[in-house]
């Protein structure tokens, strides 16, 4: 009986072995064989307004030699990377310095180490990002006075932190014409900071020079805000552009009335030939003085002598060419009428029968009606200008032309040249 007594002892024995490798070999928390099953939490730093700099691990055992290495960070914005810094701390608390990132998000946290299950789903934390902001001081800002028919200054150059832009009023009405004469207007200007910059709620000093700056308003915190100000400036003034006629103009004279007026103004050129010259075809230009091109001529009095051109917003400049009448031609110019008369027939300027000579008369001015005679017979078909091939005065002798003008109050004067006609 004492032997077999004996072997069950052993027996026993053997088993309470077995089982205490057992229990130092496994964690039953871990699921895994030969780890330590380990749970923890993570948070950030930080605030809306300050970035996060850290994250602090909690751990429900102790985890010995973790570092930085162990730990992987996944940021939820694309692009976003977080640079660790050295890991602090033992045991069951750990912080880890963070940096690197440019935006606020979550950050998904997960640790591998040696001889560590680490459980659950991957902790998450979230961290904020807030950029520097340097804060804008005083201001001089330029902005270009309103001048009669000038374009309107849109917008204001940059400066370092910041844009502008410019709303003009005349009174309360929008205004984005031209600056029209005599007129005040306002400058309602809108400075916006740029990234990394803001305008404090104290607006700062705003300079427009030689101009007063009134209602200095921030409007906003942080970058983007704005501060807006208002400039009234003095009333515009009357611009008047010259006009010259070029001293290169020969065989004839062009007057411009008004010789002096503002942008707008109607001028008008009267063109006078002198005697046996004409004015050439296309060839009266107007021309700006800053060299931007022609201007456009009204025409439609040409016959009298008359062209037309509106002011533009510069000097100008006349120019025109003359050319010597056909061949065989006699020219004659009625300027100021007071029923006077022109006797050619002593001249040498005579038609002589069978030369198919031309006669030409012009009358200068600008009148309402025109009638011709010929030795006393009417002459349809003419206005200012008047001209009668030689055959028709094919007789030797004295012949007449007469024109009749009625002015724009009614009264008729009249002109008559005589020439003579010889063999």
């Amino acid at each position: 009986m004492k032997k077999k007594t004996h072997n069950l002892f052993l027996i026993i024995a053997n088993i309470a072995v077995i089982g205490f490798v057992l229990a130092a070999c496994d964690d039953p928390d871990s699921g895994t064989t030969g780890t330590t099953a380990i749970s923890f939490t993570v948070n950030a730093n930080g605030s809306a307004s300050q970035t996060s700099t850290q994250l602090t691990f909690a751990f429900n055992k102790a985890v010995a030699g973790l570092t930085s290495a162990d730990i992987g960070l996944s940021h939820s914005v694309n692009g976003q990377t977080v640079t660790k810094g050295t890991l602090s701390g033992s045991g069951t608390e750990y912080v880890l310095p963070i940096s690197g990132f440019t935006a606020g998000g979550t950050l998904t946290v997960s640790i591998t180490k040696s001889g560590y299950t680490f459980t659950g789903n991957p902790p998450t934390a979230t961290i904020f990002y807030t950029a520097s902001v340097t804060n804008l001081g005083s201001q001089t800002i330029a902005i270009t006075a309103p001048a009669t028919g000038e374009t309107p200054q849109g917008t204001i150059a940059a400066g370092t932190g910041y844009t502008g832009a410019i709303i003009w009023y005349n009174g309360v009405t929008l205004h984005t014409e031209s600056f029209a004469v005599s007129t005040i207007y306002r400058a309602q200007v809108t400075l916006t900071s740029a990234t990394g910059y803001q305008w404090t709620s104290s607006p700062p000093n705003i300079t427009v020079p030689n101009q007063t700056v009134t209602n200095r308003t921030v409007n906003g915190t942080g970058t983007g805000n704005t501060l807006t100000f208002s400039v009234t400036f003095p009333q515009t003034q009357v611009i008047n552009y010259s006009v010259s006629i070029s001293q290169g103009i020969t065989d004839g004279e062009i007057t411009a009335t008004p010789d002096h007026a503002p942008a707008g103004t109607n001028i008008t050129l009267t063109v006078t030939p002198y005697t046996g010259f004409r004015l050439k075809a296309n060839s009266l230009t107007v021309t700006h003085a800053q060299g931007f091109g022609t201007i456009a001529i009204d025409s439609t009095n040409a016959s009298a002598g008359i062209y037309h051109f509106k002011m533009p917003d510069s000097n100008v400049t006349v120019f025109a060419e003359f050319e010597t009448l056909p061949a065989n031609s006699i020219s004659v110019v009625f300027d100021r009428f007071h029923d006077e008369d022109i006797d050619l027939s002593q001249s040498a300027d005579v038609i002589t029968l069978g030369t198919s000579q031309t006669i030409i008369v012009t009358v200068n001015g600008d009148y309402d009606n025109y009638l011709w005679y010929i030795n006393g017979e009417r002459k349809s078909g003419y206005e200012n200008y008047f001209e009668e091939d030689g055959w028709y005065f094919n007789k030797v002798g004295l012949h007449t032309i007469t024109a009749v003008v009625t002015t724009h109050d009614g009264k008729a004067y009249s002109k008559t040249v005589t020439f003579r006609v010889v063999m």
